[in-house]
């Protein structure tokens, strides 16, 4: 092996244990950046939670913060990125591991790469160059890098990731609201310990006589009460005889299950209704809730044109609806609803005397249908 040989196979080791040592100079740099990123926006979210501050505040604390982790990525990454670390350094810690190399590797390094024209120089550079290559074959210049700062400093940033991830799944809606009034100090964002009311079904539509069901669900602050209030919206702003207001107030029912969910039913509601739900001092929108009608036959008339040889006038009569004619009369049914509706379906049984054989023996006669005309929606 000649000195050129011998030396390139030392620096190829070197160069080996320089990647991995800067590897791990980067991923320690990267966990000190990292937590105290989590840490500055954090403790920001905290104060806030418990003491909500101002927008302008807000955007003070983020602009401090952006030049906070300016600062952590120039001294803990970009820094020691950039700071030269040569073959004599990883060749000194190298001797540091192994005393027993009696600075071979350090003198090999530094003096292995010298041109000399002197053949005893030459002699003496090759002798050095093969008792260093000797003395190196077995060690591994790689483990010889300290990863103990690094390991302690990414297990501390995984750790507080990990907690972070076990928060947000404990608080969603807390953390998201926090990160909002943090990161995007701008937007108006309600504080986290803001008591928010989640009504539904919220405006309804039902049937008169029938009840509605009101689930409220509250996040923020937690709430142990909520009082559901509602009021016949023909009898908004009047008094009853006795002077009480005639509004309805109603402590809602808490969820076993969920301390955040509260219910309540009002049975039987026969007109528009208004209502809402406060709880902590916090009121929710105005809902409506509109009462409406079956449709149903107020009155039905019919319209008799009698043949030309009965010599009889064109008669209506107005009752049940049950028709008595000589054959061959055209009769004519007029039915008025109670309110407009869009289609009607008439039905005609056939008489006993006219049923099929199957018809009489299983009582049930085939209807014949057809669709009524709709004159003016009612």
């Amino acid at each position: 092996m000649n000195t050129r040989e011998g030396y390139a196979e030392l620096q190829a080791k070197i160069l080996e244990a320089r990647r991995v040592w800067k590897r791990s100079i980067f991923w320690a740099g990267f966990a000190i950046v990292l937590t105290g990123l989590i840490a500055l926006f954090m403790g920001e979210a905290i104060v806030d939670w418990l003491m909500p501050l101002p927008g302008f505040v807000r955007i003070a604390l983020l602009i401090g913060g952006i030049g906070a982790i300016g600062y952590l990525l120039y001294r803990y990454l970009i820094q020691p990125l950039r700071a030269s670390l040569t073959l004599r350094d990883i060749a000194l810690n190298v001797e540091r591991n192994h005393p027993d190399l009696e600075d071979r590797l350090v003198s090999a390094v530094q003096f292995g790469n010298r041109e000399s024209t002197d053949p005893i120089e030459a002699h003496m550079l090759q002798r050095l160059l093969e008792d260093a290559t000797e003395r190196v074959k077995d060690v591994d210049f790689k483990a010889t890098i300290d990863h103990s700062r690094t390991r302690k400093r990414v297990g501390i940033a995984a750790l507080v990731v990990v907690a972070c991830c076990v928060l947000a799944l404990i608080f969603p809606t807390e953390i998201h609201t926090s990160l909002l009034r943090v990161l995007v100090p701008w937007e108006k964002t309600d504080p986290v310990l803001t008591t928010k009311l989640t009504v539904e079904p919220g405006n309804a539509r039902i049937l008169r006589g029938k009840s509605l069901p009101i689930d409220v669900t509250v996040t923020g602050k937690s709430a142990d009460k909520v009082v559901l209030t509602y009021e016949n919206t023909q009898a908004q702003g009047t008094t009853t005889p006795e002077g009480k207001s005639t509004q309805q107030q109603i402590n809602m029912l808490q969820n076993p299950d969920d301390k955040r969910g509260f219910a309540y039913e009002i049975f039987n509601i026969d007109a528009d209704i208004e209502y809402y739900v406060v709880a902590n001092e916090t009121t929710s929108e105005r809902y409506t809730v509109e009462v409406f009608e079956m449709p149903k036959v107020m009155e039905i008339s019919v319209a008799y044109t009698y043949p030309h040889y009965t010599g009889l006038k064109p008669v209506v009569q107005t009752g049940t609806g049950d028709i008595q004619a000589v054959v061959g009369t055209q009769a004519e049914l007029k039915l008025t609803t109670n309110k407009a509706i869009q289609t009607a379906t008439f039905s005609l049984r056939r008489d006993v005397k006219e049923r099929s054989f199957t018809e009489r023996l299983t009582g049930a006669a085939e209807p014949v249908t057809t669709e009524m005309v709709i004159s003016d929606g009612s």
